[in-house]
């Protein structure tokens, strides 16, 4: 089940933009074929450790991108993971022949549709923490 949030992006101070917290998060989800303004165009998952990863799509579009803040690492998603994989709380994120820690949180966001929330609705801090002193 997933509950509506608020978030922020660095890039765009005064804009809200609206989240999904979830427990489990299909990564097909982020190639359906909805309207742009419409569908999930980036996820952000916090592990145990505290890292936070991030998957988007490249800058021009052709692939995926899984990168740790952490590390800067980034890992090019297949089709074959991003038709199959998903992240689920409690549970490791494999990817090639890695994984990350155990999944502790999960946000998906569209980053092209800005919103007008009520203010009862929680604000993450997942993407601000995310770009928050990266140093790669």
């Amino acid at each position: 089940m997933a509950e509506v949030i608020k978030v922020s992006h660095p890039d765009k101070p005064n804009e809200v933009f609206s989240g999904k917290l979830t427990n489990i998060f299909r990564l097909n989800d982020l190639r359906e074929n909805l309207p742009q303004k419409e569908k999930l165009n980036e996820v952000f998952f916090k592990t145990e450790s505290g890292n936070i990863y991030r998957i988007y799509k490249s800058e021009n579009g052709s692939y995926w991108v899984l990168i740790s803040k952490n590390t800067g690492q980034k890992y090019k998603l297949t089709q074959g993971e991003m038709a199959y994989s998903h992240l689920e709380i409690g549970e490791y994120f494999w990817y090639g022949k890695a994984n990350t820690g155990i999944v502790q949180e999960i946000v998906c966001v569209n980053f092209l549709k800005q919103q007008d929330l009520s203010e009862d609705i929680p604000t993450s801090d997942i993407v601000e923490l995310f770009f928050e002193k990266v140093t790669y």
